[in-house]
């Protein structure tokens, strides 16, 4: 079984990452593992999570981004604790951090080159569950008027191509599962601008932004947005996967998945069935086997849960809990 088979390269390598984030270090082998250890009903697999988080809340970590820092750790914790997965008090572990964090955000100034750290406080602020009312409007109204300023001043006469940052907060919006129609609005105006042209022979990254646009009119009932998107569902059969990496293969199969859990007449499992095969080439023994050269040789990139091989073993994950009908919706935010 492929997610048995992975679980065991995890935990023989997974303590020799030497970074602790959600996206390239232990955070995210850890919670694949907890993911993996429910699923298996494995106690093992289960205690080596354990294990591998305690680790991580052991050490000093001095970002507090949500990439490689705090902000990450502390949105897994609470992950964890809400799934039930892990039985503990977020305050009495990670207060300290968490005040940090608040810290952090609370002294932000807007610049366009931190435009990656502003969406991962979003993800923060928008899941969390420990924060206080007053906290919570505070830190919002930073985060958000910076994302805010980031999308108005967006120029799409110079910006003819590069709307990957754009995909990247449409992507956050659909894990977090609220609508925020004032930054819709402007990812509109960009879209019309840029994209509604490609939509049908779209490129890598449009295709990637319309699946997604698509989904966010699904969830939130929006007509007009799916209508100017659904002639990107047509495309999806013939997928040419050579042109995509790792992360966006993986995207593309949780997208198709999440659009059939939307609307069961829409489906497309096939096709994510077929990428799943390219990726792992039939032989899952030499894709792990040249995953673990890549950890030995310090490429944690390539083992994270934002970019590598945590991240397909919880799409693989949530492909097979859609093939037995046990959607988990709380899995899609492991891909924020």
């Amino acid at each position: 079984m492929i997610l048995e088979k992975s679980a065991d390269v995890l935990l023989l390598n997974g303590y020799t990452v030497n970074t602790n984030g959600f996206a390239y270090g232990k955070t995210g082998i850890a919670l694949t593992l907890f993911e993996i250890a429910e699923y298996l009903d494995s106690d093992r697999i289960y205690d080596h999570a354990v294990n591998l988080f305690q680790e991580v809340l052991a050490c000093e970590v001095s970002n507090t981004d949500f990439v490689n820092g705090k902000a990450g750790i502390a949105f897994a914790l609470q992950y964890l604790i809400k799934r039930r997965l892990l039985d503990a008090d977020y305050m009495e572990l990670y207060g300290k951090c968490h005040r940090d964090i608040i810290k952090k955000i609370s002294q932000l100034q807007y610049s366009e080159s931190e435009y990656a750290s502003f969406l991962g406080y979003f993800l923060f602020i928008e899941t969390s569950d420990c924060l206080s009312a007053t906290d919570y409007i505070k830190l919002s109204e930073i985060i958000r008027n910076c994302i805010f300023r980031f999308l108005t001043g967006f120029n799409t006469e110079n910006n003819t191509t590069d709307f990957v940052v754009i995909s990247e907060l449409l992507h956050a919006i659909i894990c977090i599962q609220k609508p925020y129609g004032d930054f819709i609005l402007e990812i509109e105006r960009i879209f019309n601008k840029l994209i509604l042209k490609n939509v049908n022979e779209p490129d890598t990254d449009t295709l990637l932004f319309l699946l997604q646009f698509y989904i966010y009119g699904a969830l939130h009932e929006q007509p007009d947005i799916m209508k100017n998107t659904e002639k990107v569902l047509e495309t999806l059969p013939n997928i040419s996967t050579a042109n995509f990496t790792l992360r966006q293969l993986t995207d593309i199969i949780i997208y198709i998945l999440r659009i059939y859990r939307l609307n069961n007449h829409i489906d497309y499992r096939a096709t994510a069935y077929k990428i799943m095969d390219s990726i792992i080439s039939g032989d899952i023994d030499s894709f792990e086997q040249k995953t673990v050269r890549l950890i030995r040789n310090g490429n944690s990139l390539n083992f994270g849960l934002g970019y590598g091989f945590c991240r397909l073993l919880t799409c693989c994950l949530y492909l097979n809990k859609s093939t037995q009908n046990l959607f988990n919706d709380d899995l899609i935010k492991l891909t924020a």
